[in-house]
């Protein structure tokens, strides 16, 4: 631990204790007490962690090559390492040691480079890790050779505080209990929180699903600072007055989708290459990428859907409004979507869709380039082969033949693909209808929908929305239900169903491609910053979200690690506007961003295991009617999957 802040005076108990009750018991010691940031909170409440880092950010750490000069000090300082390890009761021989310059990708704030000697172990560990890490910073801080700052961290890198967050049972005897203190709760962490709290969810957390215990999450922005002893005590107080409930209590640093930022929310660190992705027969389809002016990054195109009323027909696809909010609008155009929505019979009309997104294009074109270079030089490689042993007078060899055939197969398509690639990107329509910044009537939850028509010259591109291939470790089977997806790959999507508590669902979307997740029992309370609490009905009158505050359906994945459950993605930045599916092939909702959570498991796309936050399909569909119904196109408006 920092050598500034004490051990407590007392012991721990004798072992043996669980990792949740040795935590348990560190939550309420000294070193907890008073203000602090949550980072710090969360790495003096572990009992198998210890860092001399200012505010440690929580696990996972992203970790780059360290400077020369500092990596030859540590590699002499072997022995001294050693030495001080084996004084303080470690098994040293079972110690990974690296040096790395540290950072953690998507956290917000400015983060200099920071190079961290790791200590790694597997195995038991002494009871008080501080001792030895401040020592082994200590040495290095008073090292006549070290020119640069070494900071120290000590781990049981199997047991470090690193949770998993999955959904809880829709039918779980917990979750009344929950509700009935879910206001209290509410108005205590707006009292002591203020605007720093992002989200309070019940659902099960543990660093894997089988340890995973029903858990009150409190996730706040990063380098919140309060006394967190202190308030865990108080809500315990709440908590108790459900005497036949328990409840664990975590504080978890994390984030909410920006959807009314004027920033590009969905932007990526990185583009997505749809270079294995691209159909070049009919490219747009569900869950393929899709950008506006204004903005590098991109959203998903949900699905095609066809809007009768009277004698109007419009053929585009269904995405978010957030998604397509074209930046490069006067300021006064985009208030008067946000307020009102966008309608053919509005002034304000929608901006033009573009496909593929402009990141998405730089990726792809670079991707291609590679590729077809590596296989030049394999094809090369495979026809040096081949003349060598004709002079040799050998066999001919099937396997070099097939792989010249196979190579030569592959750059065309390739190339044909960047051919495609580089006339990007092609304009396929315009924002017909949007809700804009509007909010469930008589309910609180989000409603962020935009419905694209297409261009005359895209009209060829509308097609059925076809199921996507679901891969086996998303399947059903996967979650503990006891049936597969009944309908197969590439047919036809043609129902609507709804979001419901603590069922199975699926996406396929712009970054992450298909993956599947449960939606949580207990709706999720989100507490908006101040931009996204902005909110209109349907007759362009601002809409007060009491303290900023709403509740909604929330989706979480996980994925088999080792015989074991861990979380992972559902979703990450430049999903949002995906199709939400279930396993009998119904469209049950829309997907509209994605909550990171910055101390979870690292995710199989994405550096951070993030969760979706979803509409209700039923609720999209009622919102859109509404919206056609405003406009007098006459007849009763009627809304149909893309056939």
């Amino acid at each position: 631990m920092d050598p500034d802040f004490p051990h407590p005076v007392h012991e721990l108990p004798a072992p043996p204790l669980s990792p949740r009750k040795r935590r348990q018991l560190l939550r309420e010691s000294e070193d907890t007490d008073g203000l602090m940031t949550v980072e710090t909170y969360i790495v003096r409440s572990d009992p198998y962690r210890s860092s001399t880092l200012p505010n440690p950010p929580p696990w996972p750490l992203a970790f780059d090559d360290p400077p020369s000069d500092a990596l030859k000090l540590v590699q002499d300082s072997h022995s001294t390492i050693v030495g001080i390890l084996t004084r303080h009761g470690f098994t040293a021989t079972d110690a990974a040691i690296r040096l790395s310059t540290i950072h953690k990708p998507g956290y917000p704030g400015n983060q200099d480079a920071t190079l961290l000697l790791q200590i790694l172990f597997h195995s038991e560990v002494p009871r008080r890790l501080g001792p030895a890490t401040d020592e082994i910073r200590a040495f290095f801080q008073h090292h006549r050779s070290n020119s640069q700052e070494i900071h120290a961290e000590i781990a049981r890198s199997d047991l470090v505080f690193q949770p998993s967050l999955f959904a809880i049972d829709a039918e779980n005897e917990i979750i009344p209990h929950f509700e009935h203190i879910r206001a209290d709760l509410v108005t205590f962490l707006q009292t002591r929180l203020g605007d720093s709290w992002r989200m309070l969810c019940l659902c099960l957390a543990g660093r894997t699903e089988e340890k995973a215990k029903p858990t009150i999450v409190v996730m706040v922005d990063p380098y919140t600072s309060g006394d967190w002893s202190n308030i865990l005590s108080e809500m315990n107080l709440i908590i108790r007055s459900q005497e036949r409930a328990t409840f664990a209590v975590e504080f978890l640093p994390g984030s909410l989708p920006q959807i009314n930022s004027t920033e590009d929310s969905e932007k990526s660190e990185l583009g997505v290459s749809y270079l294995n992705r691209l159909d070049t027969e009919s490219p747009l389809e569900m869950g393929c990428s899709i950008g506006v002016c204004g903005k590098e990054g991109g959203g998903t195109m949900g699905g095609f859907l066809t809007l009768t009323s009277g004698r109007s027909v419009y053929k585009g696809f269904l995405t978010n409004y957030h998604v397509v909010r074209n930046l490069s609008e006067s300021l006064e155009a985009l208030v008067e979507a946000d307020r009102f929505g966008v309608s053919p019979n509005r002034e304000t009309t929608g901006g033009d869709v573009f496909y593929l997104a402009k990141q998405d294009i730089s990726a792809t074109q670079k991707d291609a380039d590679d590729s077809i270079k590596g296989l030049q030089q394999q094809l090369q490689e495979f026809k040096s082969e081949q003349h060598d042993r004709e002079v040799a007078g050998a066999r001919h060899s099937i396997r070099i033949q097939k792989g010249i055939e196979n190579s030569e197969k592959k750059i065309e398509v390739f190339k044909a693909t960047r051919k495609i690639v580089d006339s990007m990107p092609i304009n396929i329509g315009q924002v017909r209808f949007a809700s804009g910044k509007a909010l469930v009537q008589d309910k609180k939850r989000i409603m962020d929908w935009a419905f694209v028509e297409l261009a005359k010259s895209s009209l060829k591109l509308f097609k059925p929305n076809r199921m996507p291939t679901v891969p086996l470790s998303q399947e059903p089977r996967q979650y503990g239900i006891d049936r597969s997806v009944s309908v197969l790959a590439s047919q036809p999507l043609d129902s609507f169903g709804k979001i419901t508590r603590g069922s199975y669902f699926l996406k396929s979307g712009r970054t992450t491609g298909v993956t599947a997740g449960i939606c949580n029992g207990v709706l999720a309370t989100c507490n908006w910053c101040e931009e996204d609490r902005m909110r209109f009905d349907s007759q362009g009158n601002q809409v007060e979200i009491h303290s900023g505050q709403t509740e909604e359906f929330i989706i979480f994945s996980k994925r088999a690690h080792i015989a074991r459950h861990e979380q992972t993605e559902f979703c990450a930045p430049g999903d949002s506007g995906s199709l939400i599916i279930n396993e009998m092939g119904e469209v049950c909702g829309l997907l509209y961003g994605s909550v990171s959570l910055f101390c979870s498991p690292v995710g199989e796309q994405s550096f951070f295991a993030s969760a979706g936050l979803v509409m209700t399909m039923d609720e999209v569909t009622e919102s859109i009617k509404m919206k056609m119904s405003s406009q007098g196109l006459g007849g009763v408006p009627a809304i149909g999957l893309g056939l």
